[in-house]
C-alpha cells in the first residue's frame, strides 16, 4: 500500500511540474499579451433600471416563463 501511495505521489508531482513547465514555455514562446485598447469605465444603473429589472423579472417568474 506504501508503495502504491508512493508512485500515486510521485507521478502527481511529475505532472505539477510538467503543466507548469508547459505553461512557461507557452508563455515564453506565444505572442505577447495585448493590453487593453481602453480602460473600461464603471457603469451604474440607476434606481429606476434596477426597479424595471426586478418588476420583469418578477412579471416572467409568475408567468412560468423560463
Amino acid at each position: 500500500m506504501l508503495v502504491g501511495m508512493l508512485v500515486v505521489f510521485s507521478f502527481l508531482c511529475l505532472l505539477v511540474i510538467a503543466v507548469i513547465g508547459m505553461s512557461r514555455l507557452a508563455l515564453a514562446i506565444g505572442p505577447p499579451p495585448e493590453g487593453p485598447e481602453e480602460e473600461p469605465r464603471e457603469v451604474s444603473p440607476s434606481e429606476s433600471d434596477i426597479v424595471a429589472a426586478i418588476a420583469s423579472a418578477l412579471h416572467m417568474y409568475r408567468k412560468g416563463v423560463q
